[in-house]
């Protein structure tokens, strides 16, 4: 966890597997909840590039799934970027 919270930025690839990310990718990122004391929390102001591995528009589908810890939630200020 510390080598994930002192990067400058990220990317995060899995192949596609039945329309998304591997559960073995999601459950590394379910890890992340231990950077939730640290200040600044998470990921914050880090960079992510997300890389899937797919046949049309199956790689970008299962792209959404990496996007979800980096998304605002409701009344967030946070800014959504695309890489």
């Amino acid at each position: 966890m510390d080598a994930v919270y002192a990067c400058d930025a990220m990317i995060w690839s899995s192949p596609t597997y039945h329309g998304s990310v591997s559960g073995s990718f999601k459950n590394a990122l379910d890890w992340l909840i231990l950077l939730a004391e640290r200040d600044p929390p998470y990921l914050t102001n880090k960079p992510v590039g997300l890389v899937t591995t797919a046949g049309g528009v199956q790689g970008l589908q299962a792209s959404w799934p990496l996007q979800e810890p980096r998304r605002p939630g409701p009344g967030s200020t946070g800014v959504r970027g695309r890489c």
